[in-house]
């Protein structure tokens, strides 16, 4: 069995400096094996990176930096594009901005959160039909060091808000709030071991 869980789980080799390209699948399928792969990428990042992600995120909190250095560029259709935190914190660099979609804006923000040995990191997805794929995906915590290990599901925005801080400046969503949507899911990326 291969011990790198983004080859493990997406059949290619870790994408540290370079872009991970998914092919999606159809449904929950294609949102877990999107996240697994985000996780990995910042995981990989949090590790390897600590000093830069310092560095970018010292002096202002997650979401503003998230805000002011993340531009919105969409992915190609039914395609998948993991960017590695790597590659955004160069081009911030050289130019004082990046680009990237929800996914890529979340897995930098989860990879900050994580050099910062934050506990309870969370990347959450939201629907806006019941019935439908997930479309977004953003950062968050859960709140009063509350820890759960496996996904969860949620209907309702308040429950959610009482759980989990969102991060989501893409959408303007103030901080601590969610987008509105008719479902989420939440995945823990570091679930404190009890």
């Amino acid at each position: 069995m291969n011990p790198n869980p983004i080859a493990r789980r997406t059949g290619q080799a870790a994408p540290y400096d370079r872009t991970l390209t998914l092919t999606i699948r159809e449904g929950d399928a294609g949102t877990d094996d999107t996240i697994a792969a985000m996780i990995a990428v910042a995981q990989n990042a949090a590790t390897t990176m600590r000093e830069d992600l310092r560095f970018l995120f010292g002096a202002l909190d997650i979401y503003r930096a998230l805000d002011m250095f993340v531009d919105f560029k969409a992915d190609p259709e039914r395609v998948e594009l993991v960017r590695h935190p790597a590659q955004m914190i160069a081009e911030i660099r050289a130019s004082g901005s990046t680009k990237g979609d929800c996914d890529d804006r979340a897995t930098l923000g989860v990879s900050a959160m994580l050099a910062s040995y934050m506990p309870n990191v969370v990347l959450v997805v939201a629907g806006s039909k019941v019935d439908q794929d997930f479309q977004h995906v953003y950062c968050g915590q859960y709140r009063n060091n509350n820890s759960v290990r496996s996904i969860r599901d949620y209907w309702d925005r308040a429950f959610l808000t009482r759980d989990v801080y969102g991060i989501d400046p893409q959408e303007r969503t103030p901080p601590g709030e969610h987008p509105k949507a008719a479902r989420y899911r939440v995945y823990p990326v570091n679930p404190k071991r009890l």
